[in-house]
């Protein structure tokens, strides 16, 4: 009986520290539908504590992430309509991938069941830069064949009004008339018109990156000051908070400053009775860390989701290419963007650069 029982226990200390060991967070459920085991990484990944879950009712809406949903799964199990079954999670900051897999002995008797669970987060986020930079390269395509195609016309057009716009000149002796005015209300709309397709091609043929170390803190603090007449003059307050000594990192200055300039026009417009814009650095890990705030009108959460696309735009003449190029160049150079916000509460826009690999993945 002793041989036995210590083997029972080697046994069972092997089985509990294999599941210790394991990547994947791993829950058993026993027939009466209770969590009766739990190891470290689901902890981890659900940022639960393990009295959350140990000897709890899967039955109970209020156990983490599977409280009811999984009472159906192991009642199927039971009955023996099915033996394994997935399930997707949205959770605060990410995504979980579960699976269920229902232990069936010989005589078909049920025992219980075994979650596996995966933190499928940075998946769901590659999935999803590689469906926006699809749709990118498609729109491009569209835009580069668009602006190509208009071109020519404005061109023409902009040529033969400006000539009659002489012709009439000269005619009037100096005097502006009626007409001149309404020839340069076309001229200016003309401008318009070709200051937008120029900027569709822009986007359509991004142009190669040409890094080379640069200081992040120099480039905002440049901007800053460029911005400053045009900042006062709107009524804005502006904070700035530069952590030192950041490393140098890889960056095409001009295109980093032209995304950060779209940023901060951005924030200047949805303010336009004033407010306050901040703007920080830090070293959050192995990234350099961006935050752009302003206390402007915010934005919708539909709005959020749509922020990046291209031709998207809430203003009135915008062409809703400014921050689809600004992503495109943050990506470009292998960091991310990301928007928060809330209506009445301002916008927060959070960039951030890797340190080691920045500038590495060019766009060509």
């Amino acid at each position: 009986m002793d041989r036995l029982r210590k083997s029972r226990d080697d046994v069972l200390f092997e089985i509990k520290s294999t599941l210790e060991n394991m990547a994947e967070g791993v829950i058993f459920i026993d027939p009466d539908d209770k969590v009766t085991m739990c190891n470290k990484e689901i902890e981890k990944a659900w940022k639960v504590r393990s009295d959350e879950l140990l000897n709890k009712s899967v039955k109970d809406d209020h156990v983490p992430y599977i409280g009811g949903i999984a009472s159906n799964i192991t009642g199927s199990f039971r009955k023996g309509i099915e033996t394994s079954q997935h399930q997707e999670i949205k959770t605060k900051d990410g995504f979980l991938y579960n699976t269920y897999s229902a232990i069936i002995d010989p005589s078909g008797k049920y025992w219980g069941t075994v979650l596996t669970s995966h933190d499928i987060t940075e998946r769901k986020k590659l999935e999803q830069r590689l469906l926006h930079s699809e749709r990118l390269a498609t729109i491009g395509e569209m835009s580069a064949k668009v602006a190509h195609e208009i071109r020519n016309p404005l061109s023409s057009i902009s040529l033969n009004t400006e000539l009659l716009y002489d012709e009439i000149s000269n005619d009037n002796g100096g005097e502006k008339s009626d007409v001149e005015n309404l020839i340069q209300s076309i001229l200016n709309e003309v401008d318009t018109l070709t200051e937008m397709s120029d900027e569709y091609l822009r986007f359509a043929r991004f142009p190669r990156l040409e890094t080379k170390p640069a200081s992040i803190n120099n480039i905002l603090i440049e901007l800053s000051k460029f911005f400053n007449k045009e900042r006062l003059q709107r009524g804005i307050a502006l904070k700035e908070h530069y952590t030192p000594d950041l490393p140098m990192i890889s960056l095409d200055t001009n295109q980093i400053k032209q995304a950060f300039l779209n940023i901060l026009k951005n924030s200047f417009e949805a303010m336009p009775e004033g407010g306050k814009v901040s703007i920080s650095t830090r070293l959050k890990g192995n990234n350099i860390e961006v935050n752009i705030t302003d206390t402007g009108h915010g934005i919708s959460k539909d709005d959020i989701q749509r922020v990046f696309d291209p031709f998207y735009s809430v203003k009135v003449n915008g062409t809703g290419l400014g921050l689809a190029l600004t992503m495109k160049t943050i990506e470009g150079h292998g960091g991310e963007i990301i928007c928060k916000s809330a209506i009445g509460k301002g916008t927060t826009m959070v960039i951030g650069f890797p340190v080691e690999s920045c500038g590495k993945d060019i766009i060509e």
